[in-house]
């Protein structure tokens, strides 16, 4: 079959997505491309590489963000978005890369035990403890998303200049944040033959966060150095300390429920 093409001819068409009648080879509604032609494996293969096409998709966000993040910033919050990936749809995917290789490296069985013997001196873990790890490692793609309004409320009240609505450090912190997955994960791949050190990824981590963080926001905000380091910490100490704070809030509130209906709380988190 031949690869898929638009229609030329001047005739009305129906859009297939919205059902809109016009002519031309994107529909003025929805702004749907004509296809005329079925979906082959040379239009599949096609599709993957626009993804990583070095004008556009994800490995053009991704070297904006490192050599220009205020250019994407200043582009996105401006409507000029077509040729950037989607922030959400870029934190998803480098989380969900991420995940897949701090888990099947089993790194991250290696930093929860440095945290408990941080925490209580012994690497062993409650019930309760490998319960709630169970969970973040099912769900540890989305954790970054559950973060990221987090550091938009702190981000929003340290960086005053310009003045920009909560929405926009939304966008902002999902880039800077998805950027900072990518570098994680870049890290994890140099580290994965050194088994010894898996424990130092997440100190290394937070360093490579606020590194980041310093970088771009001095960019994006015209900020000193200094001030762009402080004003960073600020947003990823804070950010994390609320997040933390809300999950500690909230489990409260379950515990709290699951006593009154007659669980036994001290059994649950033995």
């Amino acid at each position: 079959m031949n690869d898929i093409k638009p229609i030329l001819s001047q005739e009305s068409v129906e859009c297939k997505n919205c059902d809109y009648n016009f002519k031309g080879q994107f529909c003025p509604k929805c702004g749907q491309k004509v296809i005329t032609e079925r979906n082959t494996v040379k239009h599949f293969f096609k599709l993957l590489f626009d993804s990583f096409d070095i004008d556009k998709g994800v490995l053009f966000t991704a070297r904006i963000l490192f050599t220009n993040p205020e250019t994407i910033v200043h582009d996105y919050l401006n409507g000029k978005t077509k040729k950037y990936y989607n922030p959400l749809k870029y934190l998803l995917v480098l989380t969900g890369i991420y995940a897949i290789f701090i888990i099947g490296l089993n790194i991250f069985d290696s930093n929860i035990e440095t945290t408990n013997e941080l925490l209580n001196g012994d690497a062993n873990s409650t019930e309760f403890q490998r319960t709630i790890n169970s969970y973040i490692r099912k769900y540890l793609s989305f954790f970054p998303i559950l973060m990221i309004p987090f550091y938009g409320i702190v981000s929003n009240w340290v960086f005053r200049k310009p003045k920009l609505y909560f929405g926009e450090h939304l966008i902002i912190n999902t880039y800077l944040f998805a950027q900072y997955i990518l570098i994680t994960t870049l890290v994890v791949i140099m580290i994965s033959p050194f088994t010894s050190i898996y424990k130092l990824l997440f100190p290394l981590g937070l360093i490579s966060l606020l590194i980041y963080y310093t970088y771009s926001s001095r960019k994006i905000f015209k900020q000193s150095i200094v001030k762009a380091f402080f004003k960073s910490l600020l947003v990823i100490i804070l950010g994390m300390m609320f997040f933390m704070i809300t999950i500690i809030v909230l489990s409260m509130i379950v515990f709290t429920i699951m006593a009154l209906m007659g669980y036994n709380i001290q059994e649950i988190v033995k």
